[in-house]
Parts: structure tokens; C-alpha cells; sequence
């Protein structure tokens, strides 16, 4: 058994909350490669064929293959109900310097 222990300062920064872009990031990896999500294989199988004729080379620069992903890429939630595009925007307002180091 792990156990884990977190101070006040930790247990500050925690949240229970769904971040849309990241969903959206790790479902893109299943479509890719369905054998990471065989749980969830028959949406794997329907996404793709509904997702087939889209262009998703934008998302896919935010989830590179067996990479590193950048913190600022995964903003975290600021509420429960967190909108896709208000993640995006977090991402987009990155500074350059920041995403480039």
C-alpha cells in the first residue's frame, strides 16, 4: 500500500474538477491508438468513424505522441464548470517565452 501525505499548502491547490481540454487531449490518444483505452473500445470504434472526416491536427500539437506535455497545455480547472473553450483560451494567452522554454 502507498501512502501519500500533503500539507495544508498541498491540499490547497487540489481539485475535483473535469478539465474539458484535457478529455479531450487523452481521448485523442484512444482514437489514435485504441488499445490505450481497451476499456472504452466501442466509443473508440464510434469516435473514430464520427471523427473520421475531421481535421484534429490542432489538438494533436497539444498531445504529441510518447512526449512530455507541457504544464501549461493542461491548465487546470478553475470550477466545475469549466468550458472547453475557456481552457483554449488559457492555452492561447500563454507568453511565447514561456511556452517556448
Amino acid at each position: 500500500m502507498i501512502t501519500l501525505r500533503f500539507g495544508p499548502g498541498a491540499l490547497a491547490h487540489v481539485r475535483f474538477a473535469i478539465s474539458p481540454l484535457t478529455e479531450a487531449r487523452r481521448s485523442l490518444r484512444v482514437l489514435d491508438d485504441p488499445a490505450r483505452g481497451a476499456l472504452h473500445l466501442r466509443w473508440a470504434i464510434e469516435a473514430r468513424r464520427l471523427t473520421a472526416g475531421l481535421d484534429l491536427s490542432l489538438l494533436r500539437a497539444l498531445e504529441p505522441a510518447d512526449v512530455y506535455t507541457p504544464d501549461f497545455v493542461s491548465p487546470p480547472p478553475t470550477s466545475p464548470l469549466d468550458e472547453f473553450e475557456d481552457q483554449l483560451a488559457v492555452v492561447a494567452a500563454t507568453p511565447p517565452e514561456q511556452a517556448l522554454a
